[in-house]
């Protein structure tokens, strides 16, 4: 078994449309998922918002991470904020998973970041156990916010 890594490019589109779909799926969220080929198109590979990598084995696509960059006030430094982490069911529990997190981790440090870090949904117990045994550490007393659609816009219009 070959396990290689490739970057997602503007041809990728509906695959990487695909795969955040089956991560809403598994995440329980489908009804929160609108993304389009058109959006991640636009924001993805012609606005540089995020980027994606296949994970393959024997050449075949069987994962993605996909991530963007963001900045740490506290220390100063940028690190990737991974905003999706998918292995396709059939090929889950052969370390893959771990596989596209050491992939994540080389792109940051290749860049010179200095973290790399991720949600989880609280129910998710048996990936958050995968997080504990890649060494990640889970930030007690951080609520995550989240301001969007019609919030979003009012906010942005207020005095």
């Amino acid at each position: 078994m070959e396990i290689t890594f490739r970057k997602a490019t503007a041809d990728d589109a509906a695959e990487v449309v695909s795969y955040l779909r089956a991560f809403a799926a598994f995440n329980k969220i489908e009804d929160e998922f609108t993304a389009t080929e058109e959006s991640v198109r636009t924001w993805m590979f012609e606005r540089g918002a995020a980027e994606a990598v296949f994970e393959q084995v024997d050449g075949v696509d069987v994962g993605v991470v996909v991530y963007s960059p963001r900045f740490n006030p506290l220390d100063g430094t940028p690190g990737l904020d991974l905003a999706c982490v998918y292995v396709d069911e059939e090929h889950r529990n052969h370390g893959l998973g771990r596989r596209l997190f050491a992939e994540a981790a080389r792109i940051a440090e290749e860049r010179g970041y200095g973290w790399v870090e991720w949600r989880s949904l609280d129910w998710n117990t048996r990936t958050s156990g995968l997080y504990y045994v890649l060494g990640a550490e889970q930030l007690n007393g951080w609520t995550l916010f989240h301001l969007a659609n019609g919030q979003l816009k009012e906010l942005a219009h207020r005095e």
